[in-house]
């Protein structure tokens, strides 16, 4: 059940992102780290105005009206937004949008814990009875043990070394925070929620499509701000064409396991997430 502040939560969220988002893409002298994080920073400012704050009002306005989809969208925009929000927090020296980005990651938080809170999971895993399931599952953990391997690629010569920041030369960060939260935490859930799909765990039906969403707008996201930052700093070895194009990929290939994710079955409750919108107590 959607109460109203899971309501409140998202469209606040969906302001301060959109204002920090146009922000950060149209004022790049407020940016003040080297050419190629100022490129990267507005790329995915860019994906985050035009993509992920419509499609977080639009899930948000189709879900309260009863779409289970929806609702799964609503979840993967808010893992997307909450994503980004640290990427701009930690992936930027500090500068006069700071509180702006705090705020973002502060909303998108609140407004994923809140929504995971309103989500009936059995309601959303009984519309895919004839989902892929070990298909999207091996999918998911593809992708997951690409990403941790190239990853780790870049770790672990860091470890024993003289200098470990040496890898990040050029990028005026003391650390890459997608290294951090990918490691930490989005790679590790989207095993998990693959392992549950797998074993027919309620849970990983909703949280498999949140991620797949997640992950086709996390792909564009990084393919645009790999192309801001090649073109802010073609000497760069951190943002190439190259590696554009692979993500480019990537977002194209996912809307296969999206397609049979979301596609319309015979059979199926027209309402099928108890959506109604509390405004008031109780």
């Amino acid at each position: 059940m959607i109460h109203g502040p899971t309501v409140w939560l998202s469209s606040a969220l969906a302001v301060v992102a959109a204002v920090s988002a146009a922000l950060t893409f149209f004022l790049p002298d407020v940016l003040t780290g080297p050419a190629v994080t100022t490129g990267n920073a507005r790329g995915t400012a860019l994906v985050m105005m035009v993509a992920g704050v419509p499609l977080l009002v639009l899930s948000m306005l189709r879900a309260t009206r009863g779409s289970w989809r929806f609702h799964v969208v609503w979840l993967g925009i808010l893992s997307y937004l909450t994503y980004n929000a640290v990427l701009l927090l930690f992936g930027t020296p500090l500068n006069s949008l700071f509180l702006l980005y705090v705020a973002t990651l502060s909303l998108g938080l609140f407004s994923l814990g809140t929504l995971v809170h309103a989500t009936e999971p059995r309601a959303v895993s009984s519309q895919l009875v004839d989902l892929p399931r070990r298909g999207l599952s091996i999918f998911v953990w593809t992708v997951v043990g690409l990403n941790a391997l190239v990853w780790l690629r870049g770790i672990i010569p860091t470890i024993g070394a003289a200098e470990p920041t040496a890898a990040l030369e050029g990028l005026g960060l003391t650390t890459n925070p997608s290294w951090v939260q990918d490691l930490a935490f989005w790679l590790p859930m989207a095993a998990i929620a693959a392992a549950w799909l797998w074993l027919r765990k309620p849970w990983g039906y909703v949280l498999v499509g949140a991620w797949l969403v997640y992950g086709l707008i996390e792909s564009v996201g990084v393919a645009v701000d790999q192309l801001f930052g090649y073109a802010a700093d073609p000497t760069t070895e951190h943002a190439t064409p190259a590696g554009a194009a692979v993500f480019g990929i990537l977002a194209l290939v996912t809307l296969i396991p999206l397609y049979f994710y979301f596609r319309r079955r015979r059979e199926q409750n027209h309402l099928v997430v108890d959506v109604q919108v509390h405004t008031g107590n109780g």
